[in-house]
């Protein structure tokens, strides 16, 4: 199972990336590793899509480490990545009567994470928080780093926190249900990290992606690349001409996030915005 380590020596809140197939099934166990042995209850925040296909592994397994497991489903779409899902979220754990040992799970896709990650990092002023990424997209990218948020009628993401997670942990396996669309919405944001981190980062995606194969070590190498950017700068502090600036990572964003945002997030999947972003981007730079 390759292992991700992020460490980020300011705040002294280290926290593990496991990636492997059938990781899903030690769910409880490394859940109990991390929360420890005075956690009892945990909110699993999913859709359900995605609780329909990996929901009751998930349940039986922190069940199994004497979890108290209460659920909540989220609509599906990034439309719902909203305040008001937001309070629903928290009215949810509020009378599931989670306290400060207890913990969120976020199994799902991008907009599972990030909504449960808000709510995690606001209920009691913060309680730990595990993800459970279920697609390419959140797997190499917004299930790591912290990054947590809502979208407002003035744009996307205009309301979050930064809240580290106790755990990662991916399950390849999760990959082989996904929609073809989604995982090229992956694949373009495995290129747009591939193409602002390094060379060999960059052939290594697009040739797995040219030519298949299994892709643990991809996502682990994505992963570390940008565990090593969150480390030098987890809130997007230095300088965005610094090449450890978290900055970097926002390349295609500008348009993405525009393109989202007039078609009322109903049209692309971010991914697929990111990688018309890059376009633009890249044609802009040329000029």
């Amino acid at each position: 199972m390759p292992e991700v380590y992020v460490r980020l020596p300011a705040r002294k809140h280290n926290y593990e990336i496991k990636i492997g197939a059938g990781t899903l099934s030690t769910l409880g166990a490394e859940a109990r590793a991390c929360l420890g042995s005075e956690a009892r209850r945990v909110a699993l925040i999913s859709n359900s899509t995605v609780f329909d296909l990996y929901g009751m592994p998930a349940l039986g397994s922190l069940k199994a480490e004497n979890f108290n497991v209460v659920r909540w489903l989220m609509p599906d779409g990034e439309r719902h990545k909203s305040v008001r899902s937001l309070e629903q979220a928290l009215s949810f754990i509020s009378e599931a009567r989670l306290e400060r040992g207890d913990a969120v799970i976020a199994l799902g896709g991008g907009v599972v994470g990030d909504l449960a990650g808000f709510a995690a990092a606001i209920y009691l002023r913060g309680i730990p928080l595990i993800q459970v990424p279920t697609t390419l997209l959140a797997q190499i990218d917004s299930s790591v780093g912290g990054k947590t948020g809502v979208n407002l009628p003035a744009g996307k993401n205009l309301a979050g926190a930064f809240h580290q997670p106790s755990l990662v942990l991916i399950d390849t396996e999760t990959l082989r249900t996904l929609p073809a669309r989604e995982l090229t919405a992956g694949w373009c944001e495995a290129v747009k990290q591939g193409a602002v981190a390094s060379r060999k980062l960059f052939r290594q995606t697009v040739d797995l992606l040219s030519r298949g194969g299994p892709l643990g070590e991809l996502i682990a190498a994505q992963c570390r690349f940008k565990a090593s950017i969150v480390a030098a700068d987890e809130r997007e502090a230095t300088a965005r001409t610094d090449r450890r600036s978290r900055r970097i990572l926002n390349f295609g964003h500008t348009t993405a996030h525009a393109l989202e945002k007039v078609t009322s997030y109903g049209r692309f999947r971010h991914g697929e915005a990111v990688g018309r972003g890059m376009l633009v981007a890249g044609k802009y730079r040329k000029v």
